[in-house]
């Protein structure tokens, strides 16, 4: 995960990664326009996670806030490690 000490040039590489990936299985003729509806629902899904960060947060206090949160991540890689298994590659 990037820090401050990575410089300001690593939060930009995560993004430059997603769309590395993406970008090949775009059409052509549609590759700018689908890198940004990528890139448009990246950003509205951050800003939904904080939205609901914070709102548990406020109603149910940090503690509950991160254990929730804590949970999801885990089920969300338990997930992608059943949906993208080694030798699977698409």
């Amino acid at each position: 995960m990037a820090d401050a000490r990575d410089g300001p040039n690593s939060y930009a590489a995560t993004d430059g990664v997603l769309m590395a990936h993406i970008a090949p299985l775009l059409p052509q003729e549609a590759r700018t326009t689908g890198l940004a509806v990528v890139q448009t629902a990246q950003s509205l899904a951050r800003a939904a996670g904080a939205l609901a960060f914070g709102t548990v947060a406020a109603f149910g206090g940090l503690t509950t806030a991160f254990a929730a949160f804590g949970c999801a991540c885990l089920a969300a890689i338990a997930a992608a490690r059943l949906i993208h298994r080694p030798g699977n590659d698409t």
